[in-house]
């Protein structure tokens, strides 16, 4: 008899990014790994307006999910679904109502008694799903910080692996500085475009990724009428090929990544796969629990002029670049975020799992 998996995921349709390739990834790797398995995958568009969570999870609640041995769910609210065997590996919260709340990302009015009352509703509803399940996990130190601040769980780390490290490499240290990201408000672009009226040597800064059209706007496109900043910088504002992006990887200086307290962010290992260091800030979250700083990158504070400094003393010397690119390689390669890792911490070390799994190739 066949085992049967079920992941289950929400998603803002046309918006790609790590959300969406974590969950196609983790079901393309159960595939591959246990083909005896059969594995069905749900996508469900959910929208973030605050008009609209509270019956969205409403109608999430009255369907039926209940099928498989397993299911495996992760971005908010796929773990509000009735299950026997239900994991959750905890992709981020509702954010604007937990750690974003007191923020300027938070688009709420955070006085008013109907929105500190939605906040509570969820709240409640997310430790209700959080107990349910059999084993949840977190995909990174930052987003367990905040389950147990919020939520008073502990949970087990699972970092996502890349679906293909082999992929990425290394051909040179070339004179620009690389910034692959969705382009967007929590992201902070804007951080690394505006460094560079301070650098005072030949380095450039290439930005990649698809546009939020008003953070464009507002944030990008006013730096860009200085010319001392937009003789620097390259944006390639549309989604570029695989094979082009790894190139960019591949003869890039360095790596920026400036995010404000980023749930994980794939493009920390992909950096370090490529053997470039990664510059970060002190704010950034997920990025900092990879980075040694000045052993494998930077992480630094919220200051344009140091990052400026900073981009400046790599290109004045490449070797240091080089050597910090290798130390990445060595340590990605030591923190054993593989696929193998997963499977095992997911379904081997738990007793309901490995019986129900047990024809698994564990």
């Amino acid at each position: 008899m066949y085992k049967k998996i079920l992941i289950l995921s929400t998603y803002v349709p046309f918006i790609y990014g790590g959300n969406v390739n974590f969950i196609n990834w983790l079901s393309l790797k159960i595939k591959e790994y246990y083909p005896e398995v059969l594995v069905d995958t749900i996508l469900i568009p959910f929208s973030d307006d605050p008009n609209l969570v509270l019956n969205q999870i409403e109608g999430l609640k009255k369907m039926k999910f209940n099928y498989g041995d397993i299911l495996i769910c992760s971005r908010p609210f796929s773990y509000v679904v009735e299950h026997d065997n239900k994991v959750i590996w905890f992709m981020h919260h509702l954010r604007y109502l937990y750690d974003l709340w007191d923020t300027k990302f938070n688009p709420l009015n955070t006085n008013d008694k109907k929105n500190i009352e939605f906040r509570r509703k969820v709240l409640e509803i997310d430790n209700k799903a959080l107990k349910e399940a059999k084993k949840v996990f977190a995909i990174s130190k930052t987003v367990a910080n905040r389950l147990k601040k919020f939520n008073n769980i502990d949970v087990e780390i699972i970092y996502p692996p890349l679906f293909n490290n082999e992929q990425y490499y290394n051909e040179d240290y070339g004179d620009y500085i690389y910034f692959p990201s969705r382009i967007t408000g929590s992201k902070r672009q804007h951080l690394a475009i505006q460094a560079m009226k301070y650098t005072k040597t030949k380095i450039k800064l290439i930005i990649s990724g698809n546009i939020e059209g008003k953070y464009f706007k507002n944030h990008i496109q006013p730096l860009l009428k200085d010319s001392e900043i937009s003789s620097k910088v390259k944006i390639i504002d549309k989604y570029i090929p695989e094979e082009e992006k790894l190139k960019l990887y591949a003869n890039a200086l360095a790596v920026v990544f400036v995010p404000y307290d980023e749930d994980y962010g794939y493009i920390t290992l992909e950096a370090f796969y490529s053997k470039k260091l990664l510059i970060t800030l002190k704010d950034s979250g997920g990025p900092t629990e990879f980075v040694e700083n000045e052993y494998n990158g930077f992480i630094l504070e919220n200051d344009l002029k140091l990052l400026a400094e900073t981009f400046d003393r790599l290109y004045s010397n490449k070797e240091l670049a080089k050597k910090m690119g290798e130390n990445a390689y060595s340590y990605i390669l030591s923190k054993n975020i593989t696929w193998d890792n997963v499977f095992k911490l997911i379904f081997k070390d738990d007793d309901i799992f490995r019986n129900l799994l047990s024809k698994f190739k564990l």
